[in-house]
C-alpha cells in the first residue's frame, strides 16, 4: 500500500512538471474517456473531472477542453444535457468562462455553417443555463481575438453575437433604473 502511495506521489509531480499543453492533453484523454463509456452525466465522475483538472493545474482551462469533446453542431441540446458538469467548472470563475468562451468559439468553427447564424440563440443559452455570465459576456464583446480562431471569423462571431450583447446591456441598464 505504502510503495503504491509513493508511487502515486511520483505520477502526481511528473505530471506537474510537464507543460501546460501536454496536462491538456492528458484531461482531454481522460475526459474523453469518460465520454465514450457514457459516464459524464454521472455526478461521480464530475467530481472525479474536477480533482483531475485541478490535480493537473488546470481547472480554469478545462471548458476549453470540455467544449471541444462534448459540443457539436447540437450544441443547444448539448449545453442543457452537459449544464451541471459545466457549472462545476465555471460558477463564480471567469477565467474558466472566458476559456469556454474560446471552446465555443471554435465549436462554431468546425459546424460555421449551421452555427454562425444561431450565434445569439447560443450564447443566449448559456447565459440562460448561468453557465456564462453577463460581466463576461460584455467584456468578451468589447475585444475581438485570434486567440482560439482567426481574426475574421471572431469578428464575425462578434458581428453575430451583437444583438444578444445589446439586448443584455439593456436589460443591464433597465436593471439599474428599477
Amino acid at each position: 500500500q505504502e510503495l503504491t502511495d509513493g508511487a502515486k506521489g511520483m505520477t502526481i509531480t511528473d505530471d506537474l512538471e510537464k507543460t501546460e499543453k501536454e496536462r491538456m492533453d492528458l484531461l482531454y484523454e481522460f475526459i474523453k474517456t469518460r465520454r465514450d463509456s457514457g459516464q459524464l452525466l454521472q455526478i461521480n465522475v464530475h467530481k472525479e473531472l474536477v480533482t483531475e483538472a485541478e490535480r493537473l493545474e488546470i481547472k480554469s482551462k478545462a471548458p476549453l477542453v470540455l467544449a471541444e469533446l462534448l459540443f457539436d453542431q447540437n450544441i443547444h441540446t448539448q449545453v442543457k444535457k452537459y449544464r451541471i458538469l459545466f457549472l462545476r467548472f465555471t460558477h463564480e470563475d471567469p477565467k474558466a468562462q472566458k476559456y469556454l468562451l474560446g471552446g465555443i468559439e471554435q465549436v462554431i468553427a468546425l459546424h460555421k455553417d449551421m452555427l454562425l447564424p444561431k450565434v445569439p440563440g447560443i450564447f443566449k443559452m448559456f447565459y440562460d443555463a448561468d453557465i456564462l455570465e453577463e460581466n463576461v459576456l460584455l467584456e468578451w464583446a468589447t475585444k475581438v481575438s485570434k486567440k482560439y480562431v482567426s481574426r475574421e471569423l471572431s469578428q464575425e462571431i462578434h458581428n453575430k453575437a451583437e444583438p444578444f450583447i445589446k439586448w443584455l446591456k439593456e436589460a443591464e441598464e433597465e436593471g439599474r433604473l428599477n
